[in-house]
């Protein structure tokens, strides 16, 4: 699992035998209150004894767009979606 680099992780790796398979390992964290995000807990966090899991979705950024632009695009491919529904619908039904 990726995950953000600090000294709860470091401990962890300096222990490889002990490492769980995942999911176990993110269920441990969890129920130690020590997982951040994923495991649903974001308040009270301390940064540098916590595990929290990033990096997995960043191969899927290719740019950075507005907020605007990204909600305009997801509209358009909805309403696309919407209209291929509508016509294998129509031939369907007819």
């Amino acid at each position: 699992m990726r995950v953000r680099q600090n000294p709860y992780v470091a401990d962890w790796e300096s222990r490889p035998g002990e490492i769980q398979p995942f999911p176990q390992q993110a269920i441990l964290s969890s129920r130690t209150g020590v997982m951040g995000g994923i495991g649903g807990q974001i308040e009270g966090l301390d940064p540098d004894k916590s595990c929290f899991a990033m990096g997995q979705s960043a191969g899927g950024i290719h740019d950075v767009k507005p907020a605007g632009e990204i909600v305009r695009q997801i509209m358009d491919e909805a309403e696309r979606a919407i209209g291929r529904f509508a016509a294998l619908r129509a031939t369907v039904t007819a």
